[in-house]
């Protein structure tokens, strides 16, 4: 291709072909084997879940425990994983080692919400489905939630007394072990696996443990709660050691700190900064560029509809009850307002940062829709930032290899950055353009551009605010905290090289294909064919997007050309 040197070319198929041996090809092998072994089955959808629990619910009757759906409520299905869990298994290498274990007593689930009636008493039933065989893995039952209560009024299911259906047998000690035994049972626990823990004294609980289940210093226990002579919760959980506990609090803690005050107060500060640029460069500025608003309008308007995808999730997550009901109207707004603000903030640095490069001696990093050889600029920027993903990928294999075999580097699960969380999981791949167009902008473009007048280098310049957009990722689940910062400290400058070498929208597109194919490539690898269609369209929707714009562009230019001469 005419665009892509031969060097880079080469660089591009080597980095990429590096990234789907070792983060690809090599893990698909080593886990193929017990996968099969596992009986691996494809992902439920949050509908047969759903089912599975309501199910499981109908079941519980035939144990004397009668719980019942309230009318005209919606089951609320999240995804929730014990990030502890899969952390020290990912930390000690014990992942092989925990699939046998993984059918019973998983860190990953769907958990199912319903609000439900039991003893004439509102409350929130959570129910653990596993996610591809559709076990039962636990449950849990709530009296009295507040947000359920007001839900509850306002439909007018709220029951004031026990119907006769609805009493319970009380439980002696004696009976509890047996109803909890029943019930292990019928949830698929082989009894000859558990041991009873005798140092259980505690008249509310049956513990036990299961012998077998010894992953390093991780133990396997079940435990079943009662409250009332009634039963409320019966799960398996992991015991992890105390020091690996202490050892994840230090590094959340110390991420979260980083967070706040590296990258939060940071950005706060840049973002004061560009509106003071806006004011100093104001008579340079020609705030009425299209194209600035164009990307400002694309970044924030699909921010926006990430809140509205995002917030159900989110908000059954932190209240662990059914959403169906619950306004978010306040909360979107606020959110919203907060993401607007967002927005603002970046089109002053879109301003800021391009007339700051223009006084520097790299003058048109950004030239916009007035540039006559715009359409054509911006497909040889889509072509050579493509390229470059490839390097990208390659330099971030070798950077996790690196971390992985000389820093000890583990990582883990947060269920609130799944897209298994989001109204529509398909719509997740389109966070690359805002990650692309914001963080290019903001932090490569403004920041950049606004140290390098001070220093009058711009990859002395470069530090800190490829550090500043760095800790803005530390608090993802990758152990050692530091290892997120290191990674993205070099990426950020490689970012800030294409930028100097071939102008901002080879950056941008280089960052926007690299997030796009990392979070496409999940849709194209879950073995169905609608995801592997969702992923190609993502990334073959820039190309697309950048050609039509070259044509309209061509065309008015073209049409500007005959209007002149006529």
């Amino acid at each position: 291709m005419s665009y892509v040197s031969k060097p880079l070319l080469l660089s591009s198929v080597a980095g990429f072909l590096l990234f789907l041996i070792v983060q690809v090809f090599i893990p698909f092998q080593q886990t193929e084997a017990m996968m099969e072994s596992a009986a691996s089955q494809s992902l439920l959808t949050k509908e047969k879940a759903a089912q599975k629990a309501l199910t499981f619910v109908q079941d519980l009757k035939q144990f004397h425990i009668s719980i019942t759906p309230e009318e005209d409520t919606a089951p609320t299905v999240i995804y929730r994983s014990q990030s502890t869990v899969s952390g020290y298994m990912s930390k000690e290498k014990l992942t092989a080692s925990f699939q046998k274990w993984e059918p019973s007593s998983p860190y990953d689930t769907f958990q199912v919400l319903l609000n439900m009636n039991r003893a004439g008493k509102s409350g929130v039933m959570r129910i653990d489905v596993h996610m591809t065989s559709g076990r039962i893995i636990g449950f849990e039952w709530e009296e009295k939630p507040p947000i359920t209560s007001d839900i509850s009024g306002v439909t007018g299911n709220h029951v004031d007394m026990a119907s006769a259906e609805d009493a319970e047998t009380a439980l002696d000690s004696v009976n509890r072990k047996k109803l909890a035994d029943t019930l292990l049972k019928h949830m698929g626990w082989n009894p000859t696996q558990l041991k009873r823990i005798a140092s259980s004294a505690e008249l509310d609980t049956v513990e036990y443990n299961v012998p077998e289940a010894r992953l390093g210093e991780a133990a396997l226990n079940v435990k079943a709660v009662f409250s009332q002579d009634r039963i409320v919760m019966l799960k398996p959980y992991w015991v992890i050691p105390n020091s690996y506990l202490a050892e994840e609090l230090h590094q959340t803690k110390t991420a979260s700190s980083i967070y706040n005050i590296g990258y939060m107060w940071m950005t706060i500060l840049l973002s004061t900064c560009s509106l003071i640029a806006c004011i100093v460069y104001r008579h340079g500025l020609k705030f009425g560029s299209k194209t600035l608003f164009a990307l400002t309008a694309v970044s924030c308007g699909i921010s926006l509809l990430h809140l509205w995808n995002a917030l159900p999730g989110l908000f059954a997550l932190e209240l662990r009850t059914p959403v169906d009901g619950v306004n978010m109207g306040l909360s979107f707004a606020i959110q919203g307002a907060i993401t607007v603000i967002q927005g603002v903030i970046l089109y002053f640095s879109l301003h800021a940062g391009k007339r700051a490069w223009e006084l520097s001696a790299y003058r048109d990093v950004l030239p916009t829709w007035s540039d006559r050889a715009f359409g054509g600029k911006l497909i040889q920027a889509l072509w050579i930032g493509i390229a470059y993903t490839g390097v990208l990928l390659g330099m971030q294999t070798v950077i996790f290899f690196i971390l992985e075999s000389g820093f000890h580097a583990w990582s883990s699960t947060d269920a609130s950055q799944s897209p298994l969380n989001l109204r529509i999981t398909s719509l997740f791949p389109l966070l690359a353009w805002v990650a692309a167009i914001s963080e290019e902008g903001i932090y490569r473009l403004f920041g950049v551009g606004l140290l390098n007048r001070l220093f009058r280098n711009p990859w002395l310049a470069g530090i800190i605010p490829t550090l500043v957009w760095a800790f803005g990722h530390v608090t993802y689940p990758i152990y050692p905290y530091y290892s997120r910062p290191v990674e993205l400290l070099f990426i950020g400058m490689l970012f800030l090289f294409i930028m100097l070498k071939h102008g901002w929208w080879t950056a941008m597109f280089a960052h926007l294909m690299l997030d796009n194919f990392l979070m496409s490539l999940s849709f194209m690898l879950d073995g169905t064919i609608v995801g592997f269609l969702i992923g190609l369209v993502y990334l073959l929707s820039p190309i697309g997007i950048v050609y039509a714009l070259a044509k309209i562009h061509r065309n008015q230019d073209h049409a500007r050309a005959i209007t002149t001469w006529t």
